[in-house]
């Protein structure tokens, strides 16, 4: 099952980083006395040194976490008292993944208890994953934590609730991604208009109207690309041309783009 987890467990693997990094240095050194010059020793002991730093939860090379013995054996100690950070992340990576195999009554039920950790959850970072793993188990359970996500005080949160919501049904999706395309964080408005484009239906369409009234031309794209899918209309990259048509208007299409066109929209 999923539980709750320590933040302070990924940061207790910084000491025996360094305590490991200390030996291996010490170690080194002395061998490449023997048969390096100086300038070559120093060099060699700075990369070392920089590469086992990744064992510290904020490092250069996360990755190297894993290579290093004492962190090892620091995790094994840590997951004797409870899930650490890495060992959740895991276990949500798991469920996401095993999810399209899994019946439609299992994955209610783990909705229901990813939705019940999300709720105590106080690691922002853990709350955004929990809110993609609900992605992949949509449904009613799904859709009533995401309400709660979608006001979310970390931007990072309202987004991910903004994915999910792209793969819910019903008005009740929409209505909250209609909310979400008004966030004051750009990024969450960029999602919202990204994800309304998934739900065809006059309520969408019209949400992804107020995103073309933008300034910032990112959202705009993103919001006639959306506009596309989400009317089986096509425009192109006319602004004007979709504010006629949401307006009621029956704009003609733009001319097909020429071979031109279409290779420079490939290279970029």
């Amino acid at each position: 099952s999923l539980r709750t987890f320590d933040q302070s467990v990924p940061h207790r693997t910084c000491w025996s980083t360094y305590i490991f990094m200390h030996i291996v240095a010490s170690k080194f050194s002395a061998f490449a006395n023997t048969v390096l010059p100086s300038r070559c020793i120093w060099l060699l002991l700075g990369a070392v040194g920089m590469w086992f730093s990744g064992g510290c939860a904020d490092g250069f090379v996360p990755e190297a976490r894993s290579l290093n013995p004492y962190v090892r054996q620091q995790w094994d100690e840590d997951e004797k008292r409870g899930p650490t950070y890495y060992k959740r992340m895991d276990e949500l990576r798991q469920v996401r993944a095993q999810a399209p195999r899994l019946p439609e009554a299992e994955k209610q039920r783990l909705a229901q208890e990813v939705s019940e950790v999300l709720a105590m959850e106080k690691s922002p970072t853990m709350r955004a994953e929990l809110v993609r793993t609900l992605a992949a188990l949509p449904g009613p359970t799904a859709l009533v934590a995401l309400e709660g996500a979608s006001t979310d005080n970390e931007a990072d949160v309202r987004a991910a609730a903004c994915q999910a919501l792209a793969g819910q049904q019903g008005p009740e999706a929409v209505k909250m991604l209609a909310q979400l395309n008004g966030d004051a964080d750009l990024d969450v408005r960029i999602e919202a208009a990204r994800a309304l484009g998934k739900h065809r239906s006059p309520e969408a369409a019209k949400a992804l109207g107020l995103a073309l009234e933008e300034n910032d031309p990112a959202i705009q794209r993103v919001a006639m690309e959306s506009l596309k899918t989400s009317t089986g209309k096509d425009y192109g990259m006319s602004a004007r041309s979709w504010r006629e048509y949401l307006d009621g208007g029956n704009p003609t299409p733009p001319d097909p783009p020429s071979l031109a066109e279409r290779l420079r929209q490939s290279w970029y």
